[in-house]
């Protein structure tokens, strides 16, 4: 069973249903059938299933888009033998038969004629399908020809077997086939100088063509390099060589025999054979299974009949040439028939009554075409060129009638694909109004979507879906700036408060200088202060200074006092103290200075008198104004150093 995929008229793809397995066919990656990313066209839109022996089920899951089957869209429907459904812009064809993929086209392509495959099938060397054969009249005294049916043959390739190995045959089927080393491929090389996509071989409408498919070691024809990438006609017989393999493309006449047995047996009994380079060997090797992508054949003869098949085949091509040399009007037509005298007219020769079914099927067809009923003329022209091969304006008839038939068909597609259209712009239209409804205000990406994934399915490129996509992401993005700078300016708040609690703990533990540089930080730092504790550093502050002034003017007050009372000592320390509480008080300091300078002087007098009083040995006296610095000094003063050590060095307590 197959399933057979055309697009525009050419076969794009190809599959042969395997019972037991299900087909899905869609955009999908992944699909055993995979289509383009038409309008319509869902990721999985519908599903090969098998029903039963020979007949497969197709199940459309998408629910925008049906299958057209029998002319009626369908949501399920059986197939069978043969049968045809549409999916714009997809014809897909069913066939139970094994050789449909090769022998099935579109409607209005060519069509190549394919007959059973026998077990006797001969290779024998073809007749271009764009030209006749032709032998001149025996006489001589004609400039007439008379042809034989143009070759139709399958085309083969034989791996030639080597040191004893027996050859290999592949029957390609469909239209383009892949050889090389590559286990997949149509026709698989166990040649180490093989690529593994080495070459390929297609068939177009000009014949048959061989492509190396840019190879390492590249390929041969009949001997030639081929140029990588660059197409070159493949004729039957031609041998096709890479690395140590050969090659041989074959096309294989299925009705050669049926065609021999047609042949007068007077023909054979002319000893008169002609034979140039263009004839072909006929090959009777035995072939043998072979593993790979291409149909394998086997055709084993008996052992007994092998010498005579040969002799004969040999006496039939050597006939068949002298046939196409000198022409006779004796020969054969794949119809049976006898060929007319050459020079007579066709239509003369029918007895009256094949005359009269030909001139009322011309009348009929002449009608029916007037009538616009195309198909049911070709009918009977069909018919009618089954008696003989044209009949007046026949041929021209039958021709109008393909194109205007072609051009209905065209007319009745364009019109149905226009109503598709419609019908799912519609849906469409209908689906991204409703996202453009619910998501008018939201930013869930993902939300929008998913809603529009349906829509997005039918036409993946229309500009509603980008823009509210790009709206949503837009409004998405600006709450996501928001909320950052929402975080930035709470980080700010917070580094401002810090600043103020660390000022307010320096304050607490009286460390007023501290305090003040803390609550300044606090206050010049410009960070944002929704609880206004800006304002309440500043009035700490200003508290700190009216403290620290209260405090200073203190104990500069108390030391002043002390000085009037020539308590230097004390007045000395007080000061200090003032200064401690404001350093940067030029009063405090140059007070400082004063009471310094003058107890210094005063410990300098007595001093003095003490050293003399111990240069002349009277340490009593000097003990008593050592004595009498340790009470009136300041502790680091200079002479209180001294008068201690003095003390210390002669033994005396202080």
């Amino acid at each position: 069973m197959n399933i057979l995929v055309y697009k525009d008229d050419q076969l794009v793809q190809e599959i042969t249903l395997v019972t037991g397995q299900s087909y899905s066919v869609g955009r999908k990656e992944g699909c055993s059938i995979q289509l383009e990313k038409f309008p319509g066209i869902s990721r999985q839109h519908f599903e090969i299933e098998e029903e039963g022996p020979g007949s497969w089920r197709v199940n459309v899951m998408s629910d925008i888009k049906l299958i057209e089957f029998e002319g009626e869209e369908r949501k399920d429907f059986l197939l069978s033998e043969k049968g045809k459904f549409f999916l714009f812009p997809y014809t897909f064809k069913f066939s139970g038969d094994p050789l449909a993929v090769q022998n099935s086209q579109p409607e209005g392509s060519e069509n190549f004629s394919v007959e059973p495959l026998d077990q006797d099938i001969e290779a024998i060397e073809p007749v271009n399908s764009d030209s006749d054969l032709a032998a001149e009249d025996l006489d001589g005294d004609s400039d007439e020809k008379t042809t034989i049916q143009s070759f139709n043959g399958l085309p083969y390739i034989k791996i030639i077997g080597q040191k004893g190995k027996r050859s290999e045959y592949f029957r390609l089927e469909g239209n383009l086939w892949v050889i090389g080393g590559h286990e997949g491929a149509s026709v698989f090389l166990r040649e180490p100088a093989a690529s593994q996509n080495h070459f390929e071989i297609s068939r177009t409408d000009k014949g048959f063509f061989i492509i190396d498919l840019g190879s390492k070691q590249g390929t041969e024809l009949n001997g030639q390099k081929l140029i990588a990438k660059k197409p070159s006609h493949l004729q039957s017989g031609d041998i096709i060589t890479v690395g140590n393999t050969s090659l041989q493309f074959e096309l294989r006449d299925k009705a050669f025999k049926r065609k021999v047995n047609n042949i007068p047996l007077n023909v054979y009994k002319n000893p008169l054979l002609f034979f140039d380079q263009d004839v072909a060997m006929v090959s009777l090797d035995d072939e043998e299974l072979s593993p790979g992508r291409a149909e394998e054949i086997s055709a084993k003869a008996p052992a007994v009949a092998k010498k005579k098949n040969r002799k004969v085949l040999l006496a039939v091509v050597a006939s068949l040439f002298l046939l196409f040399a000198v022409g006779k009007e004796f020969l054969v037509q794949d119809t049976g028939k006898p060929k007319p005298v050459v020079g007579a007219d066709p239509f003369s020769q029918l007895s009256p009554a094949e005359q009269k079914i030909v001139k009322q099927t011309y009348k009929l067809a002449s009608q029916l075409y007037l009538g616009k009923n195309y198909e049911l003329s070709l009918v009977q022209l069909e018919k009618l060129h089954t008696i003989i091969p044209v009949y007046k304006e026949s041929k021209k008839m039958e021709e109008d009638c393909i194109n205007a038939r072609d051009i209905q068909r065209q007319m009745a597609l364009r019109e149905q694909q226009k109503k598709q259209q419609i019908e799912m712009e519609r849906r469409v239209n209908s689906a991204i109004a409703q996202c453009e409804k619910n998501y008018a205000s939201s930013n869930d990406i993902d939300g929008v979507k998913a809603c529009l994934a349906p829509a997005a399915d039918l036409d993946p490129n229309n500009p509603r879906i980008a823009q509210l996509i790009t709206e949503v992401t837009a409004r998405d993005e600006e709450q996501k700036i928001r909320q950052k700078i929402a975080q930035e300016q709470a980080e700010k708040i917070r580094r401002g408060k810090e600043l103020y609690q660390r000022a307010r703990v320096l304050h607490d533990k009286h460390r007023w200088l501290k305090a003040i540089e803390a609550y300044e930080n606090h206050i010049h730092s410009g960070l944002p202060d929704p609880q206004g504790l800006v304002k309440d550093s500043k009035r700490k502050l200003s508290s700190i200074e009216n403290q620290i002034k209260s405090k200073k003017d203190q104990l500069l007050g108390e030391a002043k006092a002390k000085y009037s009372g020539t308590q230097l000592r004390d007045a000395l320390k007080l000061a200090r103290k003032a200064q401690q509480v404001d350093p940067y008080d030029p009063k405090i300091s140059s007070f400082l200075f004063q009471v310094e300078k003058e107890l210094t002087n005063k410990m300098k007098t007595i001093y003095m008198d003490s050293v003399i009083e111990e240069r002349f040995g009277n340490l009593e006296a000097s003990r008593v104004k050592w004595e009498d610095i340790i009470k009136q000094d300041i502790e680091d003063g200079e002479y209180y150093l001294k008068a201690k050590r003095k003390l210390k060095q002669y033994g005396y307590k202080y």
